[in-house]
């Protein structure tokens, strides 16, 4: 006899083909309590969780749990994953194609790039369409995701306005995401955000913290990014931790905040 699978309460899956690199999606998607009732003119912000088979669930109770709490505000939160992975190894092989970004004599190379086109032209687009949202956007990743949301900070400097991340592998390709930061440093532009960052305490995160204060020295105007260690854990087990609080750091609690009705 099949045994069915664990279904998410009140999560939506969808799938998509990808018309830019022909890769098929998951779209993993958690609408608030009452969404159904919202009055018409309500619209909600959207996190975007990148590696969503892994932290689509991880950060949806997280968010559960600081919401009840009144501690954040209502969103739909939006994991994306890949249809054709099965096994975590093929998830990994997944996230370090599509996240990953190098230069090969002096050519942009991996698939960073196209998949940001996927993100910002199709993905978002087919969130935009189909459910009440407004225009902050936020999004988290945790090693080569986090790498990746940094790529997009510095491609995409509109698309997303908090960045909640977890352990991003900044050694990666010879340190390139200095090299992109100090690409979009000169271009002149400025980066509206709240980058918050978090590491563990077992983990080698000299980088991490290097490339820090290197964005800090540029002085952006507009740009507050957080650093965190966090006591006791390596590179993976620093992500429920650094989420949450990643989460608390993005977003102060209003005054007319009142606790949820259901956790998650």
């Amino acid at each position: 006899m099949a045994i069915p699978g664990v279904k998410l309460k009140r999560t939506k899956l969808y799938s998509i083909v990808s018309e830019i690199n022909a890769q098929k999606y998951d779209i993993y998607v958690r609408l608030p309590n009452g969404y159904d009732d919202r009055p018409a003119d309500k619209k909600y912000p959207t996190l975007y969780i990148l590696n969503g088979q892994w932290d689509f669930g991880l950060m949806l109770s997280i968010h559960g749990s600081l919401n009840y709490d009144g501690l954040l505000p209502e969103m739909i939160l939006i994991g994306i994953g890949w249809t054709e992975q099965e096994t975590d190894e093929e998830a990994q092989k997944l996230s370090m194609s599509d996240y990953s970004a190098f230069l090969v004599d002096g050519q942009l190379r991996g698939g960073a790039e196209p998949f940001l086109n996927v993100l910002e032209s199709e993905m978002i687009p087919f969130v935009e369409r189909n459910f009440s949202v407004n225009d902050e956007r936020y999004i988290s990743g945790s090693s080569v995701a986090a790498w990746f949301a940094l790529f997009c900070a510095f491609n995409k400097p509109k698309l997303f306005r908090k960045y909640i991340l977890s352990s991003p592998i900044t050694w990666f390709a010879n340190g390139f995401i200095f090299y992109i930061e100090d690409l979009f440093f000169k271009s002149g532009q400025e980066l509206d955000a709240y980058i918050y960052i978090s590491y563990g305490e077992l983990e080698p995160n000299k980088q991490i913290k290097d490339f820090v204060n290197a964005v800090r020295s540029r002085g952006y105007a507009k740009l507050q990014i957080v650093d965190e260690e966090i006591d006791s854990v390596g590179h993976a087990g620093n992500k429920p931790v650094g989420y949450t609080k990643g989460l608390r750091q993005c977003f102060q609690r209003s005054h007319d905040s009142q606790p949820s009705t259901s956790l998650v």
